[in-house]
């Protein structure tokens, strides 16, 4: 039947105290029945998920025939709304593109996301995460088309394009006017965001410069045919709280 399971450890293997939370739906239980969710064939990011970072997060869920066909009908709605509020023919080709993107995705039916801290305190830590979708290869070529653009936007302060390549993913950087300070003191005061799409999925990574190194070794690394329990709905959280200790003292100290 379903589980949850949540527990404490205290050893060597990840440098210390450690909290891990995790959520599993048998396919065949009256829980999973009553919102008619099947099990995943393996997620997308499952060759990640077992990397002993500082936090990590995921979920996986296909969502039943109800539901998709629910998806599928919002998503034409508000294609025919967008497209209609365009300025112009180039603003309605972007957005059709857009909304090829998600009708593939809704069509999929599934929920396969993933977000992790990667780092080895007290140095500032790198966000990592990935949706996977369907049509990546038209996504990835509208934002090719349309990012630039946002240059001019008042938030943006550096736009840079292609700063990276993972496999057939381009990465871009773009540097925020401001940052929230809480954001400041877990990846650095030279932060950027970092955006990708490609090989199934929309990455992006949050961090100063090694972020571009961090994002570009998980892409690279990926690899959707590793045999994995993540086939099964689930949702997971896990935290090991040893290393957030320290950054916190180091935050503290005023150290770097």
């Amino acid at each position: 039947g379903e589980h949850v399971v949540a527990g404490i450890s205290l050893g060597e293997e990840h440098g210390g105290l450690s909290i891990d939370w995790e959520m599993r739906l048998d396919p065949e239980s009256w829980l999973v029945d009553s919102i008619q969710a099947s099990s995943l064939t393996t997620s997308h990011f499952a060759s990640q998920l077992s990397s002993p970072e500082p936090a990590t997060f995921s979920v996986g869920l296909q969502f039943p025939e109800e539901l998709r066909q629910m998806l599928l009908c919002a998503v034409e709605a508000r294609r025919e709304e967008a497209i209609n509020n365009a300025e112009d023919e180039g603003g309605r080709h972007v957005v059709e593109q857009l909304f090829k993107t998600a009708q593939a995705t809704a069509e999929a039916g599934k929920l396969d996301l993933f977000g992790q801290m990667i780092g080895e305190p007290p140095e500032r830590l790198v966000f990592v995460g990935g949706l996977a979708i369907s049509g990546d290869d038209v996504l990835a070529q509208t934002l090719a088309e349309v990012l630039p653009y946002a240059a001019n936007a008042p938030q943006v302060a550096e736009l840079d394009m292609n700063v990276g390549q993972a496999g057939n993913v381009a990465i871009h950087r773009v540097v925020p006017t401001e940052m929230r300070e809480q954001e400041r003191r877990l990846y650095g005061d030279d932060a950027a965001f970092y955006f990708g799409v490609g090989d199934g999925a929309v990455w992006l990574g949050v961090g100063e410069d090694h972020a571009l190194d961090v994002l570009t070794e998980v892409i690279t690394n990926r690899d959707s045919g590793v045999a994995s329990s993540e086939g099964e709905p689930h949702f997971r959280f896990s935290l090991h709280l040893s290393d957030w200790v320290v950054l916190g003292d180091s935050l503290g100290d005023g150290s770097e």
